[in-house]
């Protein structure tokens, strides 16, 4: 269904190319090239991600091109027709490297070329607060996951602490994703060449609101 939904809001047709930005381990890009035939590029910064997503391709006799590669680290010009970058994986960029991105995707984009960005909703942060205690057990351990929304600077922060059953220490992993509105987001959004096509308030493309925890935008690259 999503696949669908981020084929539809970019128009993209069978032969198109496309930009996955931090691709993970290509669960939308083999969609979009098995069913859809759009020529998929992924870059993701973890090579077993990479590794497990150049796999998978291959065992569904796919061609996907994959690099092990920082968003903020772009090389292409003029190179695709669309781009993406879903699961609120742009809100993992520091505020410093988040303009450098866009700019980057603006480049990597021939003139009219679509953005697709799938993000969290700052205001539905605000109103219910997003903070979760959970633990989880696996082979060998447990994990103890915490999630915390600060509101005063629109950052929220995810932690694992994860205990070994044949080890003493426990590991701790951390990551922290800047929460957008609608109007930062639109803001630096213009500041890198984009313009709105369309914004919507989740899957369904129901309205934005300040109950909607998603904030689906469609951009078009400025021409020139």
């Amino acid at each position: 269904e999503e696949v669908r939904v981020i084929v539809e809001l970019l128009m993209a047709q069978s032969g198109d190319s496309l930009l996955d930005v931090a691709c993970g381990y290509g669960r939308h890009a083999l969609k979009l090239a098995g069913q859809y035939g759009i020529k998929v590029t992924g870059i993701d910064l973890s090579p077993g991600l990479i590794a497990t997503a150049k796999r998978l391709a291959e065992e569904q006799g796919l061609e996907i091109t994959y690099e092990v590669r920082h968003a903020r680290d772009l090389p292409w010009h003029n190179a695709f027709d669309h781009a993406m970058i879903v699961y609120n994986s742009f809100s993992l960029f520091s505020p410093a490297d988040a303009p450098v991105v866009l700019r980057g995707i603006h480049r990597a984009l021939r003139p009219g070329g679509r953005l697709f960005l799938d993000l969290d909703n700052k205001p539905f942060n605000c109103r219910y607060g997003i903070s979760d205690t959970n633990w989880y057990t696996w082979p060998g351990g447990l994990t103890l996951e915490e999630i915390y929304f600060h509101a005063d600077s629109s950052v929220e922060v995810c932690r694992d602490l994860i205990l070994k059953t044949d080890a003493e220490e426990v590991e701790e992993f951390a990551i922290f994703k800047r929460i957008y509105s609608q109007g930062e987001i639109l803001e630096l959004l213009s500041d890198c060449g984009f313009r709105v096509d369309g914004i919507y308030g989740g899957w369904d493309l129901s309205p934005l609101g300040d109950d909607s925890p998603k904030m689906l935008l469609v951009l078009l690259c400025h021409l020139g």
